[in-house]
């Protein structure tokens, strides 16, 4: 499973009959992740939502009246860790207009802990791809190296680390080694 959108934008239902069908939002393309789900059943439920928990409630989405929606994310992490079907190991940021990907060395691969913060630990990338999503939605034309490009590629790598400190953590391991 590679970090493109076929693979990552897949479509969430949810539907919450409690709802008025006049305060009902019909489709939404805001940018969601599985770590919403969990506070966003418990949000449903009046159940506090635990401060360790990393995703959002999807509730200020789910109503047209909502007034924090405007505060929504404008930015989302993506990551493949699955080592053991072949794939590189792969991380990266999406925004509405932009996706920016970084693979990594499977040679370096080592157990999951380690992997997790190797880009924490100092491992750069080998390939990364960055593509403009409204106009090239099928992602084929790789952006990465154009000029023009390079503060956005830079905003989304700084993006990326922190996003993997954020959901990672963000201490170093002394067990990594850059071989």
């Amino acid at each position: 499973v590679h970090l493109y959108d076929p693979s990552v934008r897949i479509p969430m239902v949810i539907y919450d009959p409690r709802n008025e069908n006049a305060n009902r939002i019909a489709k939404n393309n805001d940018l969601v992740a599985l770590v919403d789900l969990a506070p966003t059943i418990l949000d449903l439920t009046n159940t506090p939502i635990p401060p360790e928990y990393q995703g959002n409630s999807l509730k200020p989405l789910m109503n047209k009246t909502a007034s924090n929606k405007a505060n929504w994310r404008q930015e989302i992490f993506l990551e493949n860790m699955m080592t053991i079907q072949n794939y590189p190991r792969m991380e990266g940021v999406r925004t509405h207009k932009w996706k920016y990907i970084r693979y990594f060395d499977k040679k370096k691969d080592q157990g999951y802990a380690e992997m997790s913060v190797a880009s924490i630990n100092g491992e750069q990338p080998i390939y990364e791809e960055l593509y403009d999503l409204e106009n090239d939605s099928q992602e084929i034309n790789n952006l990465v190296t154009a000029p023009e490009n390079a503060n956005i590629v830079s905003h989304l790598r700084e993006k990326n680390a922190q996003f993997v400190k954020e959901y990672r953590g963000s201490e170093l391991l002394d067990t990594y080694t850059n071989n």
